[in-house]
Parts: structure tokens; C-alpha cells; sequence
């Protein structure tokens, strides 16, 4: 219970399926920067979670998979620009929890991305 207090007061969102490709846990913050509801996103699969950010994407592209099964540990970030709620630049890191899930962290590096750009 703690722990998903820490979690839930965060600035950062937080995604874990289980081993078997079914979303677990959410945080608010990732709740809110993809635009999904408490009670819809439980039980989504990787799948279904990669279907819908293809429609918040900033390019018409799929781009490259964030949410992807295949994730290590050693795995390097990935960035994900999105245009929907509101333009914004997320950093994605993967690590595969002990019993065999994923986890996934997005943090917003728009403002770093931003000031990189100038």
C-alpha cells in the first residue's frame, strides 16, 4: 500500500504487465499523459496499450514499439513524441521485473528537449 502511494504521488508514469502481456499497475501521471480512464486501461495487453498510443503519436508513422515485450535490462531508453493530450517528448525505460513482467517508466522531457533544440 505504500508503495502504490509513492507511485501514485509521482510526476512520472509507471506501466507493469504481468508475464503475460497484461497491464497490471498504472500510475496517475500515466494515466494522464495517454489520455486513458482507471477503469479501462487494467487488463489491457502490450498490444492494445502500442494500438493506442499509435493514435497520440506526433507522426502518422507507427515509429518504433514502446511498449514491447522483448525488453531487457540493458535495454536503452526510448523517446516517444506525442501530439495528443498535448505536444510532449517522453523518455520510456524498460526493465523485466523477477517473476517475468515488464515494467515500463515514461518520464516528460519535453523542457530538456526543448532546450536542447535551440
Amino acid at each position: 500500500a505504500q508503495l502504490d502511494t509513492i507511485l501514485q504521488l509521482g510526476q512520472n508514469g509507471v506501466a507493469a504487465f504481468d508475464p503475460e502481456g497484461m497491464l497490471r499497475h498504472t500510475n496517475q501521471a500515466l494515466r494522464r499523459m495517454l489520455r486513458l480512464q482507471a477503469a479501462e486501461v487494467i487488463g489491457m495487453t502490450l498490444a492494445e496499450m502500442e494500438q493506442h498510443l499509435h493514435g497520440l503519436r506526433a507522426t502518422a508513422d507507427e515509429g518504433t514499439p514502446v511498449f514491447v515485450a522483448t525488453a531487457a535490462d540493458e535495454a536503452p531508453p526510448r523517446q516517444l513524441e506525442l501530439a495528443s493530450p498535448r505536444p510532449m517528448v517522453l523518455r520510456v525505460t524498460s526493465r523485466r521485473a523477477p517473476d517475468g513482467g515488464l515494467v515500463f517508466y515514461l518520464r516528460d522531457v519535453t523542457a530538456e528537449t526543448e532546450v536542447d533544440r535551440m
